[in-house]
Parts: structure tokens; C-alpha cells; sequence
């Protein structure tokens, strides 16, 4: 078959990848260097950090070294569109308050449901004769032969009468109104404003100064340092940022304000 005609680099093209570039991902490069794909290393690309623009979008690499890790804060995205950070302590008693509200929620929304159930059951029941024996409840649908039991003066000892066929037919019935209830409570529940699941997010925090350039004892105020915030990040990752260590950060994304960088 005849090779597809070739396009312009940078030519846009209709449904096809796009290639995108950042100012922090991106040098010059020697008038002599080889074009084309390139076969890259971990040690490329390791940009310092005095090089970088806060609103330069994503860097390729970073060499650092930790110099302070502070506390993880809590961030929390309230119903009503504000910003709540929380440090560990107070993100610790605000999720027990709402863990009690939530359950004080869900104790009153499931009585709700529960009396309304009963009184339709009460309500159903006044039809049947609650001296009703197993023989008057052959033409009864399952729910009918439900109500009809519940009803009853003894619902226990009419139900230990009623045939194997109709106690099976009782039992799909009894389940069946469980999973009803169970239904309608979830649903009251995700309704709820009160039992909204928190949106919670944590950011760990922590100062990084240029591994190949010496750092000062005021290194808070160097160009050659920055403060990266780590969103969502776990414990098993926070082990890893432990000062005094060096390390490489791959695609971090800068971030438009003063010395911060995400």
C-alpha cells in the first residue's frame, strides 16, 4: 500500500493526540542536537528549581532535597461552597461530630420509615379477621397472606400452621417488605442534607531546596527552594518525604501563586 503523505510537526490535525507543551517542560536545545524521538533518562530534564514559573504548567523533574515537612492539613468542601482546613486534631473532633449527627440522622429517618410501614400495615390488616385461619388464606396473593399474619390475634402460631407452601410464600413475602423498608431508608438517607458525605481532602505540605545547589540556613527565603503540596496523599507516601532526603519529583504541576508548587 502507498505510505500515508507526511504532515507538519506542529500541523493541528481533526481527532488525533495533540502535542502540548509547558514552559517548565521545555529548554532550548543545541543547535547540534539530534531531533526526532528521543530515548530519554531519569536523570533528563532535572530542572532547578530558581528556573521555574509558578504558572509555567507541568515540570518534567525535579532533584530536591526535603528540607521541612509540616503538619497535614484537612481540607473540606462544605455544602454551601466554602473552604473549611482543618489540622489533624480538629479534622479528628469535626468527623466524630458528624459521625453522631449522621447517626442520630439515621435513627430518626429509619423510625420515620418504620411507623409509616406499620400504620400501612395496621391499615391493610383491619380487612382480615384476625381469628383467621390457615384455611381462609388460599386465595390470598403474598402480600395479602403477609398483612393477613401480621394482623392475626397469634402471628406466630399461624404461621408455624400454614402449609410449607404457603410459609415459603409468607417468608418471600416478609423479605420482600425488609428490602422495601431497606430501600426506602437509603433513600431517605442519600436525600438527607444532613447525612451528605463530608468531601475531605488532605494536603501534605513540605519545603524542597535545589539538591544541586548548597542550601542556606535561611532557605525558607532562597530562590532556590519551593513549598509542594501533595493532595490526597497516604501515609505510605508521606513516609517516603522525610527530611533531610534526596529525591526525584516527576510531573509536578506548578501552581499560580507566591513559591508553591502542587
Amino acid at each position: 500500500p502507498p505510505a500515508k503523505e507526511s504532515k507538519t510537526a506542529l500541523k493541528p490535525t481533526t481527532g488525533e493526540l495533540n502535542l502540548r507543551l509547558h514552559a517548565n517542560g521545555t529548554r532550548k536545545a543545541h543547535r547540534h542536537s539530534r531531533m526526532g524521538w528521543q530515548r530519554m533518562s531519569p536523570r533528563s530534564f532535572a530542572l532547578p528549581i530558581r528556573s521555574l514559573q509558578p504558572d509555567g504548567g507541568t515540570v518534567c523533574c525535579m532533584d530536591v532535597v526535603v528540607q521541612r515537612v509540616y503538619q497535614t492539613l484537612f481540607r473540606e468542601q462544605t455544602k454551601r461552597g466554602t473552604v473549611v482546613f482543618r489540622n489533624s486534631e480538629a479534622e479528628a473532633l469535626a468527623s466524630k461530630q458528624y459521625q453522631v449527627t449522621l447517626d442520630s440522622r439515621r435513627e430518626e429517618i429509619s423510625a420515620k420509615v418504620m411507623r409509616k410501614h406499620q400504620n400501612t400495615s395496621s391499615n391493610k390488616g383491619t380487612g382480615f379477621n384476625r381469628g383467621a385461619s390457615s384455611r381462609g388464606l388460599d386465595t390470598l396473593d403474598d402480600d395479602e397472606l403477609y398483612q393477613a399474619v401480621i394482623s392475626s390475634n397469634d402471628p406466630d402460631a399461624l404461621a408455624h400452621s400454614l402449609s410449607d407452601h404457603k410459609r415459603n410464600r409468607l417468608y418471600k413475602a416478609m423479605e420482600q417488605r425488609r428490602n422495601d423498608i431497606a430501600t426506602e431508608i437509603q433513600v431517605a438517607l442519600e436525600s438527607d442534607e444532613g447525612c451528605a458525605a463530608r468531601v475531605v481532602t488532605q494536603l501534605f505540605r513540605m519545603h524542597l531546596s535545589d539538591a544541586t545547589v548548597p542550601s542556606s540556613p535561611d532557605f525558607s527565603n532562597s530562590q532556590n527552594t519551593c513549598v509542594v503540596t501533595v493532595w490526597g496523599c497516604h501515609e505510605d507516601t508521606k513516609r517516603v518525604f522525610t527530611e533531610g532526603r534526596r529525591l526525584r519529583l516527576f510531573n509536578v504541576h506548578g501552581a499560580n501563586r507566591s513559591s508553591a508548587i502542587s
